[in-house]
This record gives structure tokens, sequence and C-alpha cells, in this order.
């Protein structure tokens, strides 16, 4: 539960079945991949 309050964006949790995995993800801005990936608005592909 720490890491669900704690979070920051870019991080969270996938769910399979009973486990949980942890995952980061930082993609350099300034790349297409962070324009469709990001969900910040303003930030993302218009």
């Amino acid at each position: 539960m720490a890491y669900i309050k704690t979070g920051e964006p870019g991080k969270g949790l996938l769910f399979a079945g009973n486990t949980k995995i942890p995952f980061k993800d930082e993609f350099p801005k300034d790349t297409l991949c962070y324009e469709i990936m990001t969900t910040k608005p303003g930030e993302a592909i218009s």
C-alpha cells in the first residue's frame, strides 16, 4: 500500500494473477514515445 500512496508519475503496479509487479518508466521527454504515452495535459500530441 505504501508504494501506491507514495507513487510518482511514471511508476505503478501491474497485476498478473496473484503477482504484483512494480514498474518505473523513464522516457526522455524529447521523444515521440513520450509524447504518445504521456497522460499529462499539454505534453501529449495534439
